[in-house]
């Protein structure tokens, strides 16, 4: 293929493409690992992304195009950078390096299609898949440029189509828009698997934002993509179930820088990368005209004068888009002046554009900038245009025509532009090759390492640097080296720091080389590689931003702050804190606390007595801004920060100060020349302080950015003086690094056992006992939670079971609130519960080997979780409490100690001691009570314990000590649930005579009467120790209530015998006496000891409730809970207090008799004052009184004895308890009778007495009376009546004649015809309002005198 224009004077992509892809070696190893990635639509695969992110003129189109030019053989291979990595095999020189084979020979069919050409209403996250895919296809098959792709592309993906035996016609169902795109793209699939096409790559172009629109030379109006269809792009990558139907579905999206922003390909996406496409090296630019010239029609037409490439590049700002638009119009200048002979030098041709290309005004300020540049003094105006045209340097001296003279060279160094300093800057020449590049990066105050597996390259967690890329770069610029004598392969470099930082960045585009430019500077000016006596001036940085437009976005600065005017005052602190080694160790250590604690202020760190004459500074912090969460690991954020100047005094020091101490994290800074091994080596020594110090080498570099930043908050203020992006880039690479590097730490304290979290996010409430229990069985029988439930065969009951779930839930699943990490892991998440060892068991262990308390442990440990929010020693309470469950712990007083053979030996001698003795003793003091069971317990419960000690002994002798005394690393969980187990059977057996605590310490045996069912339940399942406990204890407490009962009956008889009489009258006591004897007599019979043999079953003669026989028929039985419930019962019968009880009973009937007797007397005394009254009466009045006689005659014999002699004679015919029931049956009753016949007699008196009240006549006495009271006489009252009826009865009828014989008095002597007869009469009438005056007439004369007597008004009414 003949090319005639190298240069797309557009500076876009054209297809087919005139020639191959040139570098970007980064996109080609990225790309080709994606395209290894693709499957053969396996379920469990999901569709690839890949995301090329670029500016304007970098390539994007371009790499789509190449897929498509790669399958479809328009080109032939991609060009890489030699002096780059390449993915194997195309490192190899015959493996042409492609991404895709010709003739779509490997499966893979790439598509093309433009973003805005689908973003429609009908675009959906769901289904975005199938639409691109089908979308593509049917613009393949239409072949349209209006969708977006030029004509050429899609006839030769036809093309390539049909020569595959794609079946086209059929293909076209991707325009049956009456069919889901879902289903469309599987059948589309389907015709294209038939022609061997299994994969789809679709590139889908323009994916830019709005404002990346507006880059670049754009000729086509570019359809805006809405922010909707943007941010869906992101959403379909994120969701795997969107992705999942097409896996044989793969894209490569061309995004905007913009776009950044907006896709995130996060660690957990599958198949999905992403890769920024940087600019260009300058070597690219050669290799790419190197490569075109075989296609040329005159090779020679790019033979361009020394400096053009190189200069066009630079003014390019290393774009290859903007690089074609500028080699375009430079190269038909070039020709012109070939074809008429002229010469032409590199800049005259960059000013020939610059003043004669409208494009150059996207590039150049030339018109501004000159003037503003003014003369310099002393300088040809053509070698100043040459410096800023050309934009290289120029040497200085010699005899090359290009050299400025030494005077020139001062004048433009002296040269300044108002308000932007110094035009034109001094570089110096450099002699250095690969080798010695690499050497020197490798050194430790330099810090870099080989990358493995690329050979040239070398890295840094900020920067890769390839020394051969990066040194044919710098060569590649240096082209006014080239022609001195002994310089090959030299190069030149900015004198000054930060122009020589913009240097780097143009030349060697690679991210995060800013990093690199203070080391590579120091290398560059070390005298070995720097040459003496040559000189070289370019045009300064400044300027050149200011002179071109396309450097506004160059590389940062590499000074420490963005505004200059900040760096002397900084520069001054610098030099204050250095005046020592002491001193300026110091500001380093601060300089790291302040980089790891944002809020940290110089005062906020100390100086410590213990590390006096060691550089170091001591802080407290939460470690939250920036997050460092690897030295989140003290109760209180403790941390120490050491430079070290003498590593055996530093080790002395540390090594003291640790030891008086909490641990906590130390971390001891070196300076880049330091034996650290050496000290690491001694670290070994001292376990405890090696699980403290981090060890750092400091490159020169990072020593250097500590000390500036140890000044933060008081040689410069943070909000005011901004950090330059090379010093905010150092800052956040070297907090990376600790974050890192701390973890790693942490991580291995978690290993070695020696960092602690609590099992449970609470400090208490978690039923630890119920827990470890379970725990225990799970360790040493390696089965789930779920097994150790007693139904299962474990030896948790359904509470201690549902305790146990419930803490290991609180384990598993630690609070919403809870922010310190996972608790401690003691069981599996996986939902199978199974039991894990965690780390810290085994350092807990061997820590407590000697015995020590838990403040003095504290100190040992670090801890996840601070004292804000649980205390350590309750975390550490939480784990030891746990180890006591399992066995490996035990605790006397506040002391712990880790259990070993020596103390499983003790405690199995303790046993033996205890059943040899004291053992044997007691079970003979039970002998008189339970012989039968006494008797078991000699003959064959000690046997069997003897024996179990033997075995418990044979068995200590094979527990492993290697969890005591091993290296931590070495031991497995494995091994520690073989201790758990083999301590767990030894003490089974131990517990099966007696406790563990046996003889170290007094041991109570913890009954009450409620839990005597339980130990007569369990007697069988019991310890030797525990049955003979029990057995002691029913005795004793048997005789104590039975010695108590036995003494309130004796009271309780004696109270009854004074109560054999009430009211002076005999009461029986025998219903009382007799029941509390008998049970006194049950009492005093149940510790005899149980009834000879052959004895018959002795029931009760006192039952109670449903426990009907004896007590020592009960023990006989070993039923000591119903002996226990039954003397319980005896003990509410003789109660005084209890309502129910017999004593209460018989004395509450003796106070119902004594009243009773009361009412009786009372009854008989009224009948006696009746009697008498009644003694006159007639014989009718005397016999209706005998019914009330009897009744009170019928008592006297109940009181006077006959109660008494009643109860006596029913002794041998009813039980004890009867008697009382049979005295309260006749008590009830005879008081219900006897408690009206007082008043019953009483009223009977008083009925008499009325009745006989009837003799008088009230008619005549009323009369009489108002008779007396007209004549101003007291009324005339009725007589009383007498002693007996009789002379009552005689009395009220001489009343009345008296009353007769008064009254007739009054009228008889008044001479008047009315008579005492007729006025009592009228009187009666008018009281009754019956008496009426037509009626009677005749009373006229009557009713006169009776008005002139006053007795009566005239309106006829009684006065």
């Amino acid at each position: 293929m003949n090319i005639t224009k190298p240069w797309a004077a557009k500076g876009v992509a054209l297809y087919p493409p005139s020639f191959c892809m040139v570098g970007q070696n980064q996109v080609f190893n990225a790309l080709h690992q994606f395209r290894r990635s693709f499957w053969d639509g396996a379920a469990n695969d999901i569709a690839g992304f890949f995301i090329a992110f670029g500016d304007w003129g970098l390539g994007k189109t371009r790499l789509g195009y190449e897929l498509v030019a790669e399958a479809t053989g328009r080109v032939d291979w991609w060009l890489l950078n030699k002096n780059e990595y390449v993915i194997p095999p195309f490192h190899q020189a015959d493996k042409k390096p492609r991404v895709l084979e010709p003739a779509l020979q490997d499966g893979v069919l790439p598509l093309y299609i433009r973003y805005s050409t689908v973003c429609d209403d009908a675009l959906d996250a769901a289904t975005w898949v199938a639409r691109l895919a089908v979308e593509a296809l049917r613009h393949t098959l239409h072949a349209d440029p209006a969708a977006g792709g030029p004509r050429d592309l899609y006839e030769d993906l036809k093309a390539a189509m049909q020569a595959k035996g794609v079946n086209l016609k059929a293909l076209s169902l991707v325009d049956d828009d009456t069919r889901s795109f879902e289903d469309r793209l599987h059948d589309a699939k389907k015709v294209l698997r038939d022609a061997g096409l299994n994969h789809l790559w679709i590139v889908v172009d323009e994916v830019e934002t709005p404002g990346d629109l507006k880059r670049g030379l754009r000729e086509d109006t570019q359809t805006k993509v809405d922010d909707e269809y943007l941010l869906m792009v992101s959403e379909v990558i994120k969701h795997e179930n969107w992705r999942n139907q097409h896996p044989d579905v793969n894209f490569l999206l061309l995004c905007s820088v913009g776009m950044r922003d907006q896709i995130h390909i996060g660690p957990n996406l599958r198949r999905a990368s992403s890769v920024t496409i940087e600019p260009n090296q300058l070597t690219d630019v050669q290799s790419y005209v190197d490569h075109i010239k075989g296609s040329l029609v005159d090779p020679h037409a790019v033979e361009y004068p020394v400096g053009t490439l190189e200069g066009a590049f630079l003014s390019a700002n290393r774009n290859f888009g903007w690089l074609n638009v500028i080699m375009a119009s430079i190269h038909e200048t070039h020709v012109r002046h070939r074809e008429r002979g002229d010469g032409s030098s590199a800049w005259e041709l960059l000013k020939d554009f610059a003043k004669t290309d409208a494009r150059a005004t996207h590039i150049f300020n030339d018109d501004a900038v000159l003037p503003l540049l003014g003369k310099v003094t002393g300088v040809p105006k053509q070698d100043v245009e040459r410096l800023v045209y050309g934009q290289l340097p120029a040497p200085v001296g010699g005899a090359a025509k290009a050299a400025l003279t030494e005077e020139m060279a001062d004048a433009l160094l002296a040269h300044e532009v108002a308000g932007r300093g110094h035009a034109f800057a001094e570089l110096f020449q450099v002699h250095i090759d690969e080798r010695a590049l690499a050497n020197e990066l490798t050194r430790p105050e330099f810090g870099f390492k080989a990358k493995e597996g690329k050979t040239d390259t070398y890295f840094t967690p900020n920067c890769e640097v390839s020394v051969v890329g990066l040194l044919e770069a710098l060569r590649a610029f240096s082209v006014a080296v080239g022609g001195a004598p002994g310089a090959a392969g030299d190069f030149v470099v900015y004198t000054d720091l930060e122009q020589w930082g913009e240097q780097l960045a143009a030349l060697y585009p690679r991210e995060g080389i800013e990093f690199a430019a203070e080391s590579l500077h120091r290398i560059f000016s070390k005298p070995g590689y720097r040459v003496d006596g040559a000189r070289f001036i370019g045009m300064s940085f400044r300027l050149w931003r200011e002179f071109n437009k396309l450097l506004v976005s160059a590389a940062e600065s590499v000074r420490f702050f963005k505004d200059g005017k900040h760096e002397a005052p900084l520069d001054q602190y610098v030099r204050g804190v250095s005046q020592t080694k002491a001193k300026r160790g110091a500001a380093i250590c601060l300089g790291l606390a302040k980089l790891l604690d944002d809020h940290l202020k110089d005062d906020d760190t100390k100086q410590v007595s213990g590390l006096k004459d060691v550089p170091h500074k001591a802080l407290n912090s939460a470690f939250g801004s920036p997050s460092i969460d690897g030295l989140r690991v003290t109760p209180d954020g403790r941390c120490t920060i050491v430079y070290c100047l003498d590593a055996q005094e530093t080790l002395d020091k540390v090594r003291a100060y640790i030891g008086l101490e909490r641990v906590h994290p130390i971390l001891v800074l070196f300076p880049a020349s330091a034996d650290v091994a050496s000290f690491e080596q001694q670290l070994d020594a001292s376990p405890a302080l090696r699980r403290c110090v981090l060890t750092r080498r400091l490159v020169s570099q990072e020593e250097e950015f500590l000390l500036k930043y140890s000044g933060r908050g008081s040689a410069y203020n943070a909000h005011e003086a901004r950090l330059s992006k090379v010093a905010k880039g150092l800052e956040g690479s070297y907090r990376d690094e600790w974050q890192a590097k701390s973890r790693e730490w942490a991580n291995g304290l978690r290993k070695t056992g020696y960092l602690l979290a609590p099992i449970w996010s609470r400090k208490t409430g978690s039923n630890t006992a119920d827990f470890a229990k379970g725990y225990r069985y799970m360790l040493a029988k390696d089965c789930s939670l779920d097994a150790a439930v007693d139904t299962a065969g474990g030896p948790l009951n359904n509470v201690e079971f549902e305790n146990c779930r419930q803490a290991a839930k609180k384990n598993i699943d630690a609070p919403a609130a809870w922010k310190y990490g996972d608790l401690l892991g003691v069981l599996t998440t996986d939902g199978s519960l199974l039991p894990k060892v965690p780390r810290c068991f085994f350092a807990l262990l061997q820590e407590l080997k000697t015995q020590s308390a838990v403040s003095k442990l504290a100190n040992r440990f670090f801890f996840a979780v601070p004292d804000s929010e649980m205390k350590a020693p309750q975390q550490l309470e939480q784990i030891l409490e746990v180890l006591i469950g399992i066995g490996l712990v035990r605790k006397k007083n506040d002391l712990y100690k880790a259990v070993d053979r020596t103390m499983l030996e003790s405690r199995r001698q303790s046993a033996s001691t205890w059943l040899e003795g004291e053992c044997k003793d007691s079970i003979k003091k039970l002998i008189d009570l339970f012989p039968t069971q006494a008797s078991i317990l000699l003959s064959n419960n000690y046997p069997t314990a003897k024996q179990q000690l033997v075995t418990a002994e044979k068995q200590i002798q094979q527990v492993s000590s290697d969890h005591l005394t091993a290296d931590i690393d070495s031991l497995t969980e494995g091994s520690l649930k073989t201790v758990v187990a083999q301590v767990r059977d030894i003490e089974e057996r131990i517990l099966g005579v007696c406790p563990l605590e046996i003889g170290e310490t007094t041991l109570d045996f913890d009954c009450s009467p409620a839990r005597i069912l339980s130990y007569e339940t369990r007697y069988s399942t019991l310890s030797l120790w525990e049955r003979v406990a029990f057995l002691a204890w029913l005795k004793k407490t048997f005789l104590e209530t039975r010695d108590e009962m036995i003494e309130e009956i004796d009271h309780l008889l004696g109270e009854a015998a004074t109560l054999d009489e009430a009211e002076g009258h005999p009461f029986p006591v025998a219903p009382v006496t007799l029941p509390l004897k008998a049970i006194k007599s049950e009492l005093e019979n149940a510790v005899k000891g149980p009834a000879a043999a052959g004895t018959q079953t002795r029931m009760a003669t006192i039952p109670v409730a449903s426990y009907t026989l004896m007590i020592d028929q009960y023990l006989v039985n070993s039923q000591y809970e119903h002996a226990w419930k039954r003397m319980d019962a005896l003990k509410d019968l003789i109660s005084q207090e209890r309502p129910g009880s017999f004593f209460a009973r018989f004395k509450k009937l003796h106070e119902q008799w004594a009243k009773a007797v009361k009412d009786y007397k009372a009854a008989a005394s009224a009948w006696q004052s009746l009697g008498d009254f009644a003694a006159d009466a007639p014989q009718s009045v005397q016999a209706s009184l005998n019914p009330l006689k009897l009744e009170v005659q019928k008592f006297r014999g109940l009181v006077e004895g006959g109660l008494k002699q009643q109860v006596q004679s029913l002794i041998d015919e009813v039980a004890e308890t009867e008697l009382l029931k049979s005295l309260e049956t006749e008590v009830v009753a005879t008081a219900q009778a006897v408690q009206g016949l007082p008043q019953q007699v009483t009223e009977k008196l008083d009925e008499l007495k009325a009745g006989l009240r009837q003799v008088i006549r009230q008619k005549e006495l009323r009369a009489l009376n108002r008779v007396l009271k007209s004549n101003g006489k007291p009324a005339k009252a009725e007589p009383t009546p007498a002693a007996t009826f009789g002379t009552t009865k005689a009395r009220y009828e001489a009343f009345n004649g008296q009353v007769s014989q008064e009254g007739a008095g009054f009228f008889e002597g008044a001479g008047t015809d009315v008579h005492f007869g007729l006025w009592v009469d009228i009187s009666g009438d008018l009281e009754a309002g019956s008496y009426d005056e037509d009626q009677h007439p005749d009373h006229a004369d009557a009713i006169r005198e009776l008005k002139e007597m006053k007795l009566i008004r005239s309106r006829l009414e009684l006065r």
